[in-house]
């Protein structure tokens, strides 16, 4: 007897992961939690993931919060935003004064990854920063769903044709 895809685990995990993923973003659109342990960092925010990280010596403290997000001036919360891979040094303090004159003139907008190459120039100098959009993420998901229903299927349709 075969089963439909209904009935299968592969098909309502993915729409689960798809829904959380979904609550996740319109959630981190307007809220931010992070957790900081030592020199490392890791958020979701601004439509995102974000984990940032200085390679220093890594003092024993944690820390955790949730609040609304909002800075001066306000971050422009993109609902697609680019995904993000800075490092320490990739912008002197000369070039983020005039990015800066440009945010404040109004000619470019304060968007997440201008804030982050902001963290950047202040940083350590080992330090890194990735931002991962939750849209990059729910298309990956979707890629690996789609192939494990497809594999699914071959396999089932192959065991029904040949069972043997």
């Amino acid at each position: 007897m075969k089963l439909g895809l209904h009935r299968s685990i592969t098909f309502w995990s993915g729409i689960l992961m798809m829904a959380f993923i979904g609550w996740a973003w319109r959630d981190s659109l307007s809220h931010g939690s992070w957790a900081e342990l030592g020199w490392s960092r890791a958020a979701h925010c601004w439509g995102g993931l974000y984990v940032g990280h200085h390679a220093n010596s890594l003092p024993v403290n944690f820390d955790a919060d949730r609040e609304l997000l909002g800075s001066d001036p306000p971050v422009v919360v993109e609902v697609f935003p680019a995904p993000v891979f800075l490092r320490h040094g990739e912008m002197s303090l000369e070039e983020m004064g005039a990015m800066n004159d440009r945010v404040e003139r109004g000619e470019i907008p304060f968007t997440v990854d201008v804030l982050l190459k902001f963290t950047t120039v202040y940083g350590h100098q080992d330090y890194w920063v990735l931002f991962v959009p939750h849209w990059l993420v729910m298309a990956g998901l979707v890629v690996v769903w789609v192939g494990l229903l497809v594999w699914r299927g071959r396999r089932r349709k192959k065991k029904w044709i040949d069972p043997s």
